[in-house]
């Protein structure tokens, strides 16, 4: 920690007495500061060591105190160099570098977006290198790689800097060029070796998935993700795309929830919850956004409209021949009988998507939670902290107030009312009402 500080320290007086010098000058103090790089260190693969070294300690002294970003605010010009200049690896570290400094999800104020140009450019000039003969390599499949991640990194950092990506038609256009070229990828039906073979295949998801990156309908992305994943080692960003994806629109978007639910994406989700649990190592994220995925298919958002009913309970009938309510109960037995009633992340979008699935057939409640003792228990016993501990009432549906649903039908009451606005408002700010009786 200390030699993290005194490294920060060192390198924020670098930065002020550049961008002081830059200002003498009446010059670019990017410019001035990778000059300083490079006669410190005249050969690229040294420059590039210090490089990543320098945006390392950016990307710490932000991780750890988000004041940081004003103090290297100053670095737009010097990020815009290093990402038109040097290698995939050192462009990407500078990318989560600006994803760090100029993140609009922590501040929209002072938009900078030069960096996310110039670092789509690149991506397309990598792209645009490829050649036919090429794109059953080893090197070629690298090379989509890296551009799939620093554009992803690139995303990350906000809407403003996607909509830089969606707005470069040469990266369409290079993508589409590189798919050609993995459909075809010899002249004169030339037969491929099977390690060639293999690395088309992740080639084509690579290229699939910077599509659904560089689309603008969500239909697209959707198709991309469903090429993209990968059956046997899922991750869980996948299904966090897929799930921005249908949710940008909501009132537009049930088609494509639709068609999600009879797609690879569905297929892999459920598999991810049955395969793991929130303790297994690793595997938390990947859980939580497939989790994640199938509650944004199950939960309606017009309860009133039978129509829209109708078409949400038909998804739901989709998700059940996957079995997915198995998956979700075997969760819900693991935090009962593993954790004594305890979750983690996945608890409220797990158990409210249980409730939905029993709105919808409620013959569940007969024919698989009242027979598994463990997970009528686990239910009881959300329901029971909910009743008990106020600060579970919020103005949302979590694991606890679904579970008081659920356990009324479990003794064959009937669903209780919703909650009242002011019931609601009270949960919401709780501050407002410390007066009142």
């Amino acid at each position: 920690a200390a030699g993290m500080s005194k490294a920060l320290d060192q390198f924020i007086q670098r930065v002020d007495d550049v961008v002081a010098l830059a200002l003498r000058r009446n010059g670019d103090s990017g410019k001035l500061l990778l000059a300083e790089v490079c006669r410190a260190h005249p050969k690229t693969p040294d420059q590039e060591k210090e490089l990543i070294k320098l945006t390392n300690i950016v990307i710490k002294a932000i991780d750890g105190f988000d004041d940081y970003r004003e103090s290297f605010w100053s670095l737009s010009s010097f990020f815009e160099l290093v990402i038109a200049k040097y290698s995939p690896k050192v462009v990407l570290q500078t990318v989560k570098a600006c994803n760090a400094v100029y993140n609009t999800k922590r501040s929209s104020d002072n938009l900078v977006t030069g960096w996310a140009t110039v670092c789509t450019n690149r991506c397309v000039a990598w792209l645009n290198a490829a050649k036919r003969e090429e794109v059953a390599d080893a090197a070629f499949l690298q090379t989509v790689k890296d551009v799939r991640t620093i554009l992803a990194e690139t995303v990350d950092a906000g809407k403003e800097f996607h909509d830089i990506i969606k707005a470069t038609p040469a990266l369409l256009e290079c993508v589409a060029t590189v798919k050609q070229y993995v459909d075809e990828p010899t002249e004169g039906g030339k037969k491929l070796k099977a390690d060639e073979r293999a690395i088309l295949k992740k080639v084509r998801k690579e290229i699939c998935y910077i599509e659904g990156l560089a689309c603008d309908a969500s239909e697209s992305i959707i198709a991309a993700l469903e090429q993209a994943v990968d059956m046997d080692h899922p991750s869980g960003g996948i299904f966090y795309k897929a799930t921005c994806a249908m949710c940008l629109k909501r009132d537009s978007d049930l088609a494509l929830q639709e068609r999600a639910s009879k797609g690879s994406l569905a297929k892999v989700a459920v598999q991810a919850i049955f395969n793991q649990t929130e303790a297994d190592p690793g595997e938390q994220l990947l859980l939580a956004e497939a989790v994640g995925f199938i509650f944004t298919l199950l939960v309606p958002w017009k309860r009133d409209d039978s129509a829209h009913m109708e078409a949400k309970k038909q998804i739901a009938s989709t998700l059940q021949e996957l079995n997915v309510l198995d998956a979700l109960l075997r969760q819900c037995r693991f935090w009962y009988v593993e954790w004594k009633g305890s979750f983690g992340n996945c608890g409220n979008a797990t158990v409210v998507s249980v409730l939905e699935l029993v709105r919808y057939f409620p013959e569940i409640i007969d024919e698989k939670i009242k027979p598994n003792a463990d997970v009528a228990s686990f239910i009881r016993f959300c329901a029971e902290r909910h009743r008990v501990n106020t600060a579970y009432r919020v103005p949302y549906e979590t694991a606890y107030s679904a579970s008081v649903i659920l356990e009324c039908l479990l003794e064959g009451k009937p669903e209780p009312p919703p909650p009242s606005a002011e019931q609601l408002d009270r949960w919401a700010r709780p501050w407002m009402y410390y007066d009142s009786k």
